[in-house]
């Protein structure tokens, strides 16, 4: 059956666009004397939040009143069955914690695109026009809009990075011309993000659902993919060494 669309959650979720926005252009570039200071001070504020969150879930799943409580206050931004389940806000934080520590800007840029601009598009169009359903309750036209959305919108990310920072590996152009892996790499992550949001799930209550798969198989995909076929050079920019983070 289909979920009703609701705008308030797709708002919430959509600004955790900020956070990879910030680490694309480097806005804590030198602070505290850190050499990657802008992932380090990002990764380190998501991970106070996600102990947070991990605190007030399970303060929620085991205390009826401050469920109620809960619920009471921000249910507007959740589907009713996540009130007995974790919210999708946890996850959705988890992944993004894992992209931003390891993965370059714009794979993690890409990867939460995806999440915040495909997810809504499948759930605004499957709910409208999603006469045609598969057994879990996906329609076919909101896995086409999912795709759709998350590749050619992924397009436009892309020509923002020529036009913003010629310093990232992944644009549109290169030196004028079409910067094809870039494309490539895109088509298989949002190929790959469309899979995950059919296949979505709330396995272990609700930790494992599309805020989380989304994010960390679609970057896995772009970061595999590139390296097949980036250069030497730019291969070894795909990986960030967690034992450099706080380096100065």
């Amino acid at each position: 059956m289909a979920e009703k669309f609701n705008t308030y959650r797709k708002l919430w979720h959509f600004l955790g666009l900020v956070i990879p926005i910030a680490l694309l252009y480097d806005i804590f570039k030198g602070g505290f004397g850190l050499i990657h200071a802008s992932r380090a001070i990002i990764f380190t504020g998501l991970c106070v939040v996600n102990l947070a969150f991990i605190v007030v879930e399970t303060l929620r799943l085991q205390n009826t009143w401050f469920n109620n409580f809960f619920w009471k206050y921000f249910g507007f931004l959740m589907k009713e069955k996540e009130k007995n389940r974790i919210t999708a806000t946890l996850p959705y934080f988890l992944s993004i914690a894992f992209v931003v520590a390891i993965y370059p800007p714009e794979i993690a840029f890409l990867s939460m695109f995806f999440l915040l601009a495909g997810d809504p598009s499948a759930a605004f169009f499957g709910f409208r026009y999603g006469k045609y359903r598969f057994k879990n309750g996906k329609s076919l036209v909101g896995v086409i809009a999912f795709f759709i959305v998350s590749f050619f919108g992924g397009l436009f990310v892309l020509f923002l990075f020529s036009i913003t920072n010629s310093s990232l590996e992944f644009q549109l152009y290169i030196n004028n011309k079409i910067n094809f892996p870039a494309i490539a790499i895109l088509f298989f992550g949002a190929s790959t993000a469309s899979a995950a949001e059919f296949y979505s799930s709330n396995a272990w209550k609700g930790l494992l659902d599309d805020n989380f798969t989304i994010p960390i198989i679609s970057s896995a995909t772009m970061a595999i993919v590139a390296l097949a076929l980036l250069n030497e050079s730019s291969a070894t920019k795909i990986l960030f060494p967690l034992s450099e983070l706080y380096n100065k």
